[in-house]
């Protein structure tokens, strides 16, 4: 879209986002976002299990024990929060054609259920 139709918070200059690009500016940047958080997480994912090796098991008890309990209560708060507060999630989904045009979910039958295309991303 172009920078006039992207709303910030006034700080942010517009024509300095990623979205405000070209499409192929767009594409790279999105594949270099992606390339950095896959390859972060294969290195957090080595350094870890060096750690492991290195360091007592007490210390990674917790992770063993204490951790789901956490990450369960995070994913119900969140899956929760999806419907309680739909308005703040609906505005994170991006518009079909974001990140030059590699984002392209299919939205079947939201029409019939009276859905925008952010609304039956949000549900989904």
């Amino acid at each position: 879209p172009p920078s006039s139709q992207i709303e910030t918070n006034g700080i942010k200059d517009p024509s300095t986002l990623l979205s405000a690009q070209d499409d192929r500016t767009q594409q790279l940047g999105f594949l270099a976002i992606f390339s950095s958080v896959i390859l972060g997480s294969i290195g957090f994912i080595a350094l870890y299990d060096q750690l492991e090796i290195l360091l007592p098991p007490s210390i990674f008890q917790p992770f063993y024990t204490i951790l789901p309990y956490v990450l369960s209560t995070a994913f119900l708060a969140a899956g929760t929060s999806h419907f309680v507060i739909e308005d703040t999630f609906v505005a994170f989904v991006p518009p079909k054609g974001s990140w030059g045009g590699l984002w392209q979910a299919p939205a079947p039958f939201s029409e019939t259920l009276g859905l925008s295309y952010a609304e039956y991303h949000n549900r989904w």
